[in-house]
């Protein structure tokens, strides 16, 4: 009985030793997919706020592929709200770094936000610049932007940065 379960074992063995071979073959995007199906269900997760079941489905998908971007982005936002900025900031710095196609400059208001927690003033005025640059009406950036200056150099804090962009809201 012992020698026929062993053989049965064996054969499940290499069936999916087969199976996975096969699968490699034929879809060069199988990772791709799996991470996405991870993202999905970290994505259900997150919206029903059970953000440790989501953390690991979010670690998971990227795992598989790290240019889910998606995942990127929930695993920060993650991270963001239990204040973990040590860890939020890496997920949405490869998502600058490696995303060709940035539509908004949300990524880079989240990175400043992160910059100025981890005490990376200069690297937080350059990201807010960036995310100003998507949107010079983004209000809620520029008193950010403002009243990091301010810290900085008190002196020059309006008149160095921002007459460009306020130029822009006298046209």
């Amino acid at each position: 009985m012992k020698i026929a379960r062993y053989g049965l074992i064996c054969s499940e063995r290499l069936l999916h030793a087969k199976s996975c071979k096969f699968r490699s073959k034929t879809r060069k995007d199988y990772n791709e997919m799996k991470s996405r199906f991870n993202y999905i269900i970290a994505h259900r997760y997150h919206h029903q706020k059970r953000y440790k079941e989501a953390l690991n489905f979010y670690n998971v998908s990227i795992a598989l592929y790290p240019n889910n971007f998606e995942a990127q982005f929930g695993l920060g936002q993650i991270h963001l709200s239990q204040r973990n900025w040590d860890s939020a900031y890496p997920c949405f710095n490869y998502i600058v770094i490696h995303c060709k196609k940035i539509e908004s400059g949300e990524c880079f208001k989240i990175l400043a936000y992160l910059s100025s927690k981890l005490k990376k003033k200069e690297q937080a005025c350059e990201y807010y610049e960036k995310a100003l640059g998507f949107n010079s009406n983004d209000y809620e950036s520029m008193i950010e932007y403002a009243s990091l200056m301010e810290t900085m150099d008190p002196s020059n804090a309006l008149t160095r940065k921002f007459d460009k962009y306020l130029m822009a809201q006298k046209e």
